[in-house]
């Protein structure tokens, strides 16, 4: 995935780019520009943190309406999931007891 926010210099100091309009992002109606670095990283930061927690809640709720949210856990679940899911599953025909 990309991120979809970037500083870009500018001529007093920093900007945060919106990089799918290619122009500076605003937080509420206050452009991000003219920042010192460590203001246009930490806003840089949240920015693209926010981007992905909303991206990832979404994938998580289409998951949850599909049925298939167990596919989206950590590998440790998954994998019990998937464990529990296996022995449910019959492979064929038991062997017979003599």
């Amino acid at each position: 995935m990309l991120l979809p926010f970037d500083l870009q210099a500018d001529r007093i100091g920093w900007t945060v780019i919106d990089l799918r309009t290619y122009k500076p992002a605003f937080f509420d109606e206050l452009p991000l520009v003219g920042l010192s670095m460590e203001d246009a990283e930490q806003a840089v930061n949240a920015l693209n943190a926010l981007e992905i927690g909303s991206l990832s809640a979404a994938r998580q709720r289409v998951f949850d309406d599909l049925g298939v949210a167990w596919l989206y856990k950590n590998e440790a679940a998954r994998a019990e999931i998937g464990d529990a899911a296996l022995n449910g599953i019959k492979t064929g025909p038991k062997p017979r007891s003599p």
